[in-house]
């Protein structure tokens, strides 16, 4: 079947196949042979396949060098031939779909076995400690630093270990801190140099917004804002999270450390909502009152206004005539409020106008009667719809 002229092509496309695969797998064998020296961490064989001229650079199907083989088979003195050898700390990888996905770092290895004399051998050797701690947040760096005794101090020392490594997705250290109400890890990461601009607003707001005895959260609050001259954004955010988890211990302890309530435009504020129109929202009429004492107004965008007394007129009719809500919408509309002409058009202050003039409780009535409303361009009187 092999005999006639129009097969031979195929034929001969068969045994270049063929050789290819014998010259491929002749290679493969090759480095299997190197590989598998280092992955038994026999130096004899890595020294006698390496005199041979066998590849130093060799991966294994994961992407693992010579290096990450012989970390982990715990080798030191091969380690450190390897290293000699020219092989880099940070070679590896492979590729999945046309994607480099890069192998782990040596260090990661030795860490995740717990092999501590051989992260001290690759640190000595230039390895970067801020390379992520396998089943942990934190940096291998960090990790040692918070487990003193693992490698010597003074090696330690040495290092430069970043206080704000975070792994992809995941917070700083200091975030870490503030999200589990952890005062001590707080303070321990702060003298380390970490930055509260690396740690998010969610973090930050967090932090007064969980549960925890009030003496603890103090602790916390306190050293952050003696490490960081009483950080405005933390402030800003602390409140936000304390009204929102309805602590008006808290809030009453913020307002007194100086956290600011004024309006949003003036302060430039960088969080989406305001600690007033939060408390409204969530039905927080006591830490609301406390708010507005404090300075709060409802005239912080082009419409808070009226939206807030849409809300407050809606609580109102659901609520009991002695309800909290009162208190605020009367604070609120005793208040000057600065306004824009055309938001008086819109159906949150036609809504609100309309049942205010119609509240069932006298001194609702007058004070809408009576509220001085101001034109945010010109600084004029605006009067009422009829």
């Amino acid at each position: 079947m092999f005999q006639t002229q129009s097969t031979w092509p195929r034929w001969l496309v068969l045994i270049g196949l063929f050789t290819s695969f014998v010259t491929a797998a002749a290679n493969a064998t090759d480095q299997s042979g190197i590989l598998q020296a280092a992955e038994l961490g026999d130096l004899s064989q890595y020294r006698q396949l390496k005199a041979q001229g066998a590849d130093l650079n060799a991966l294994d199907g994961r992407g693992y060098t010579l290096l990450h083989l012989a970390t982990q088979a715990g080798n030191q003195e091969l380690v450190g031939e390897i290293l000699d050898d020219g092989v880099s700390m940070t070679a590896g990888g492979r590729s999945v779909a046309g994607l480099l996905v890069p192998a782990p770092s040596p260090l990661a290895l030795a860490a995740e076995k717990k092999d501590w004399s051989m992260a001290a051998l690759l640190l000595e050797r230039g390895a970067d400690p801020n390379v992520s701690m396998p089943h942990d947040i934190r940096s291998v760096g960090l990790y040692l630093i918070d487990n003193p005794g693992l490698v010597p101090t003074a090696l330690l020392d040495k290092l430069s270990i970043d206080p704000d490594f975070e792994q992809s997705g995941r917070t700083t250290m200091l975030g870490h801190a503030l999200e589990t109400g952890d005062p001590e890890m707080a303070e321990r990461y702060l003298s380390r140099g970490a930055s509260m601009e690396r740690v998010a607003n969610g973090s930050i707001f967090l932090a007064c917004a969980i549960d925890m005895p009030f003496e603890r959260y103090q602790r916390m609050v306190s050293r952050v804002l003696n490490a960081t001259s009483n950080d405005r954004r933390f402030l800003d955010g602390c409140l936000l999270g304390a009204v929102t988890g309805d602590h008006s211990d808290r809030v009453a302890d913020l307002l007194q450390r100086g956290a600011p309530v004024k309006n949003a435009l003036l302060r430039n504020n960088g969080w989406n909502t305001m600690p007033l129109e939060t408390a409204i929202e969530y039905k927080r009429f006591g830490i609301a009152i406390q708010l507005i004492n404090a300075g709060a107004r409802s005239d912080f965008k082009h419409l808070s206004h009226w939206k807030i007394m849409d809300q407050l007129t809606d609580a109102m009719e659901k609520d009991s005539p002695d309800s909290q809500s009162q208190e605020v919408a009367l604070l609120l509309l005793r208040q000057p409020t600065i306004i824009s002409a055309d938001s008086l058009t819109h159906p949150y202050a036609a809504r609100s106008i309309d049942r205010l003039g119609q509240s069932k409780d006298q001194a609702i009535r007058n004070a809408a009667h009576n509220m001085v409303l101001l034109d945010r361009t010109s600084m004029q009187r605006i009067p009422l719809p009829d």
